[in-house]
């Protein structure tokens, strides 16, 4: 069986901007603050970090930054995925020289593959990196969801780890499991579903919420990792309000408000995202107030 890239708790990381740039000082910040509170990885350049808005060249300095800042002490995922199979290679190539631990696919966003299409995509890509593939199923992102046939087609693959589940599809993550077995990890990819796919076999959750409390979701995973589930619940379900207000507008625009609100600021967005609307930031406002993040 292969080893999980990680277990417990990873941050889909925000990229901290500053009039117009990547703010490396607070990027520092961010990883010291996610290292110190337990949190077992990060991603870099996935939704949450505004890949989409980085050029090539913002892409592999911060992850090489990353990577020399980290120097081992988590591990480090790098989003790689694109839209075409080609540049997906080149960004797995640039993963690898900036020291990466592995990386993370979505499905190509915009031009709707088949399921054939994406297993040879995803074949093609596992065969040119030297790292570990955790594959990435976002229907709502890129327009198209694995099957349980696909990832059962994938799991055999030496490089491919795993996969960060987030199709919200209960009934697919139980099919998707049992088709793979343990071929095959699972990780989370909606906060709101961390404790009813740890008790499934999940290996953790690859989390937003965790870029603002990353102790209370790494505390999360351990609870379920012990078994001890009736006290993660507890735990999940306290933190239900955050999840549902951190999703009211496309990610990450309602957690670098969040984080700004609690004094630890990421910086601005980059066009096409904007700031939070007023409609949703009281409701934010009075999750942490609750929370006894904000006074």
């Amino acid at each position: 069986m292969k080893e999980p890239v990680f277990t417990g708790a990873a941050t889909a990381l925000i990229t901290p901007f500053r009039d117009g740039e990547v703010d490396y000082k607070r990027l520092d910040d961010q990883l010291d603050f996610q290292i110190k509170n337990r949190s077992a990885a990060v991603v870099v350049s996935g939704s949450t970090g505004e890949s989409t808005a980085l050029s090539f060249s913002e892409y592999r300095d911060l992850l090489t930054h990353v990577c020399m800042f980290v120097n081992g002490r988590i591990k480090v995922v790098a989003g790689a995925g694109a839209s075409s199979t080609q540049e997906t290679i080149v960004r797995c190539h640039a993963a690898e020289s900036a020291g990466a631990d592995a990386v993370m696919l979505a499905a190509p966003p915009y031009c709707k593959p088949t399921q054939t299409g994406l297993r040879l995509h995803f074949l093609t890509v596992a065969d040119q990196t030297s790292l570990p593939v955790i594959l990435y199923n976002v229907p709502g992102r890129t327009a198209v969801s694995m099957t349980e046939e696909t990832c059962a087609a994938l799991a055999d693959h030496p490089r491919i780890n795993g996969i960060k589940e987030a199709s919200g599809s209960p009934a697919f993550q139980t099919a998707m499991m049992a088709a793979c077995g343990d071929r095959f990890h699972v990780w989370c990819g909606n906060d709101q579903e961390t404790v009813q796919m740890m008790a499934l076999g999940a290996k953790g959750v690859i989390s937003v919420a965790s870029n603002l409390l990353p102790g209370e979701i790494a505390k999360i995973c351990s609870l379920c990792m012990s078994g001890q589930f009736s006290a993660a619940a507890k735990k999940h379900l306290r933190l239900a309000p955050l999840y549902a207000a951190l999703f009211r507008e496309s990610n990450p625009i309602p957690i670098k408000k969040a984080m700004a609100l609690a004094g630890l600021d990421s910086g601005e967005l980059r066009l096409p995202l904007t700031p939070l609307s007023p409609a949703h930031a009281p409701e934010l406002e009075n999750v942490l107030r609750e929370l006894h993040m904000i006074p």
